[in-house]
């Protein structure tokens, strides 16, 4: 099984940001072991750019890069269950 851990890119007064973090702090009320960790998008600016990620939030789960609004279903099938 993969590791259960999430890296949320954020950034200030992103509505989009705001339903992910809702999002994933409710799939950890389901999966008691998955992590998410939330970073500035000023930490991963660089690495966005030579990806050309343009969009927030970035969700990046098992060396995937997600971006806006991510379903459950996606993120679920990206952790492996």
């Amino acid at each position: 099984m993969r590791e259960l851990k999430i890296i949320l890119i954020t950034i200030p007064f992103c509505p989009k940001c705001k339903i992910m973090k809702k999002r994933l702090s409710q799939l950890q009320e389901k999966y008691p072991d998955l992590k998410v960790e939330e970073r500035g998008l000023q930490s991963y600016i660089d690495e966005a750019l030579r990806k050309r990620i343009m969009d927030a939030p970035i969700i990046l789960i098992n060396g995937k890069s997600f971006t806006g609004v991510v379903e459950e279903s996606i993120i679920i099938e990206a952790l492996g269950y």
